[in-house]
């Protein structure tokens, strides 16, 4: 009996829920590995009130349709602070709060364009996937920016969704050596019967436990 009570505590784990973070007994969790997809791995956490905190960096931004007048307006994106990017066809941001990543646009012009938040792929292979409903179609205007939470993983036991690991402490973030790497996200533009796709490379400046 005594060694069943020291296996249970063992096997506790504290839950920290926000909006779009994910906790759970044993994490199925991600790391990037330069520009290759997010490969899955275990990851057994005792998270507790600990709050694993990215900063990212617009590298770069193209598109397959010529359009022109590009501009990085401010490359640097957190939990507070959103980078930018402009040319003559979309105004996007984007930036990493409550543990999803966030991507908006809004047009330059007055024509219609669409997005389907279902498409935008990491990496060239993984799909993420937007939390916000079934209807993942959006007509994006110079109205207003038109945005979505985007995740890898959902935790059906909190209710909870994340984009990339969290972590116990400082030293498992060191360990797992995620600053300086960099990914790519593909967003799939429809300008009336055309799709544009824009590629945007984003590189992880820093990460922070505390």
């Amino acid at each position: 009996m005594k060694r069943y009570f020291i296996l249970l505590a063992a096997g506790l784990t504290m839950l920290t829920v926000n909006s779009c973070s994910v906790v759970s007994l044993a994490l199925r969790t991600a790391s990037l590995v330069g520009h290759s997809a997010l490969l899955a791995h275990d990851l057994t956490t005792f998270v507790g009130s600990h709050k694993t905190a990215y900063t990212f960096e617009l590298v770069s931004m193209t598109n397959d349709g010529g359009i022109e007048n590009a501009s990085i307006v401010n490359p640097v994106a957190d939990s507070e602070s959103k980078a930018e990017f402009k040319d003559d066809l979309i105004d996007f941001t984007f930036q990493y709060k409550y543990n999803c990543l966030v991507p908006a646009f809004k047009g330059q012009s007055n024509q219609y364009l669409t997005i389907n938040w279902n498409d935008i792929v990491m990496d060239g292979s993984r799909k993420l996937l937007w939390r916000d409903g079934n209807a993942s179609l959006s007509t994006i205007t110079k109205a207003g920016y038109n945005e979505a939470n985007l995740y890898v993983v959902y935790d059906s036991v909190s209710g909870t969704y994340r984009t990339l690991p969290l972590y116990v402490s400082q030293a498992k973030a060191d360990d797992a050596n995620l600053v300086g790497q960099t990914f790519t996200l593909n967003f799939p533009i429809i300008n009336v019967d055309k799709v544009i796709t824009y590629t945007a490379t984003i590189k992880i400046s820093n990460v922070s436990v505390k």
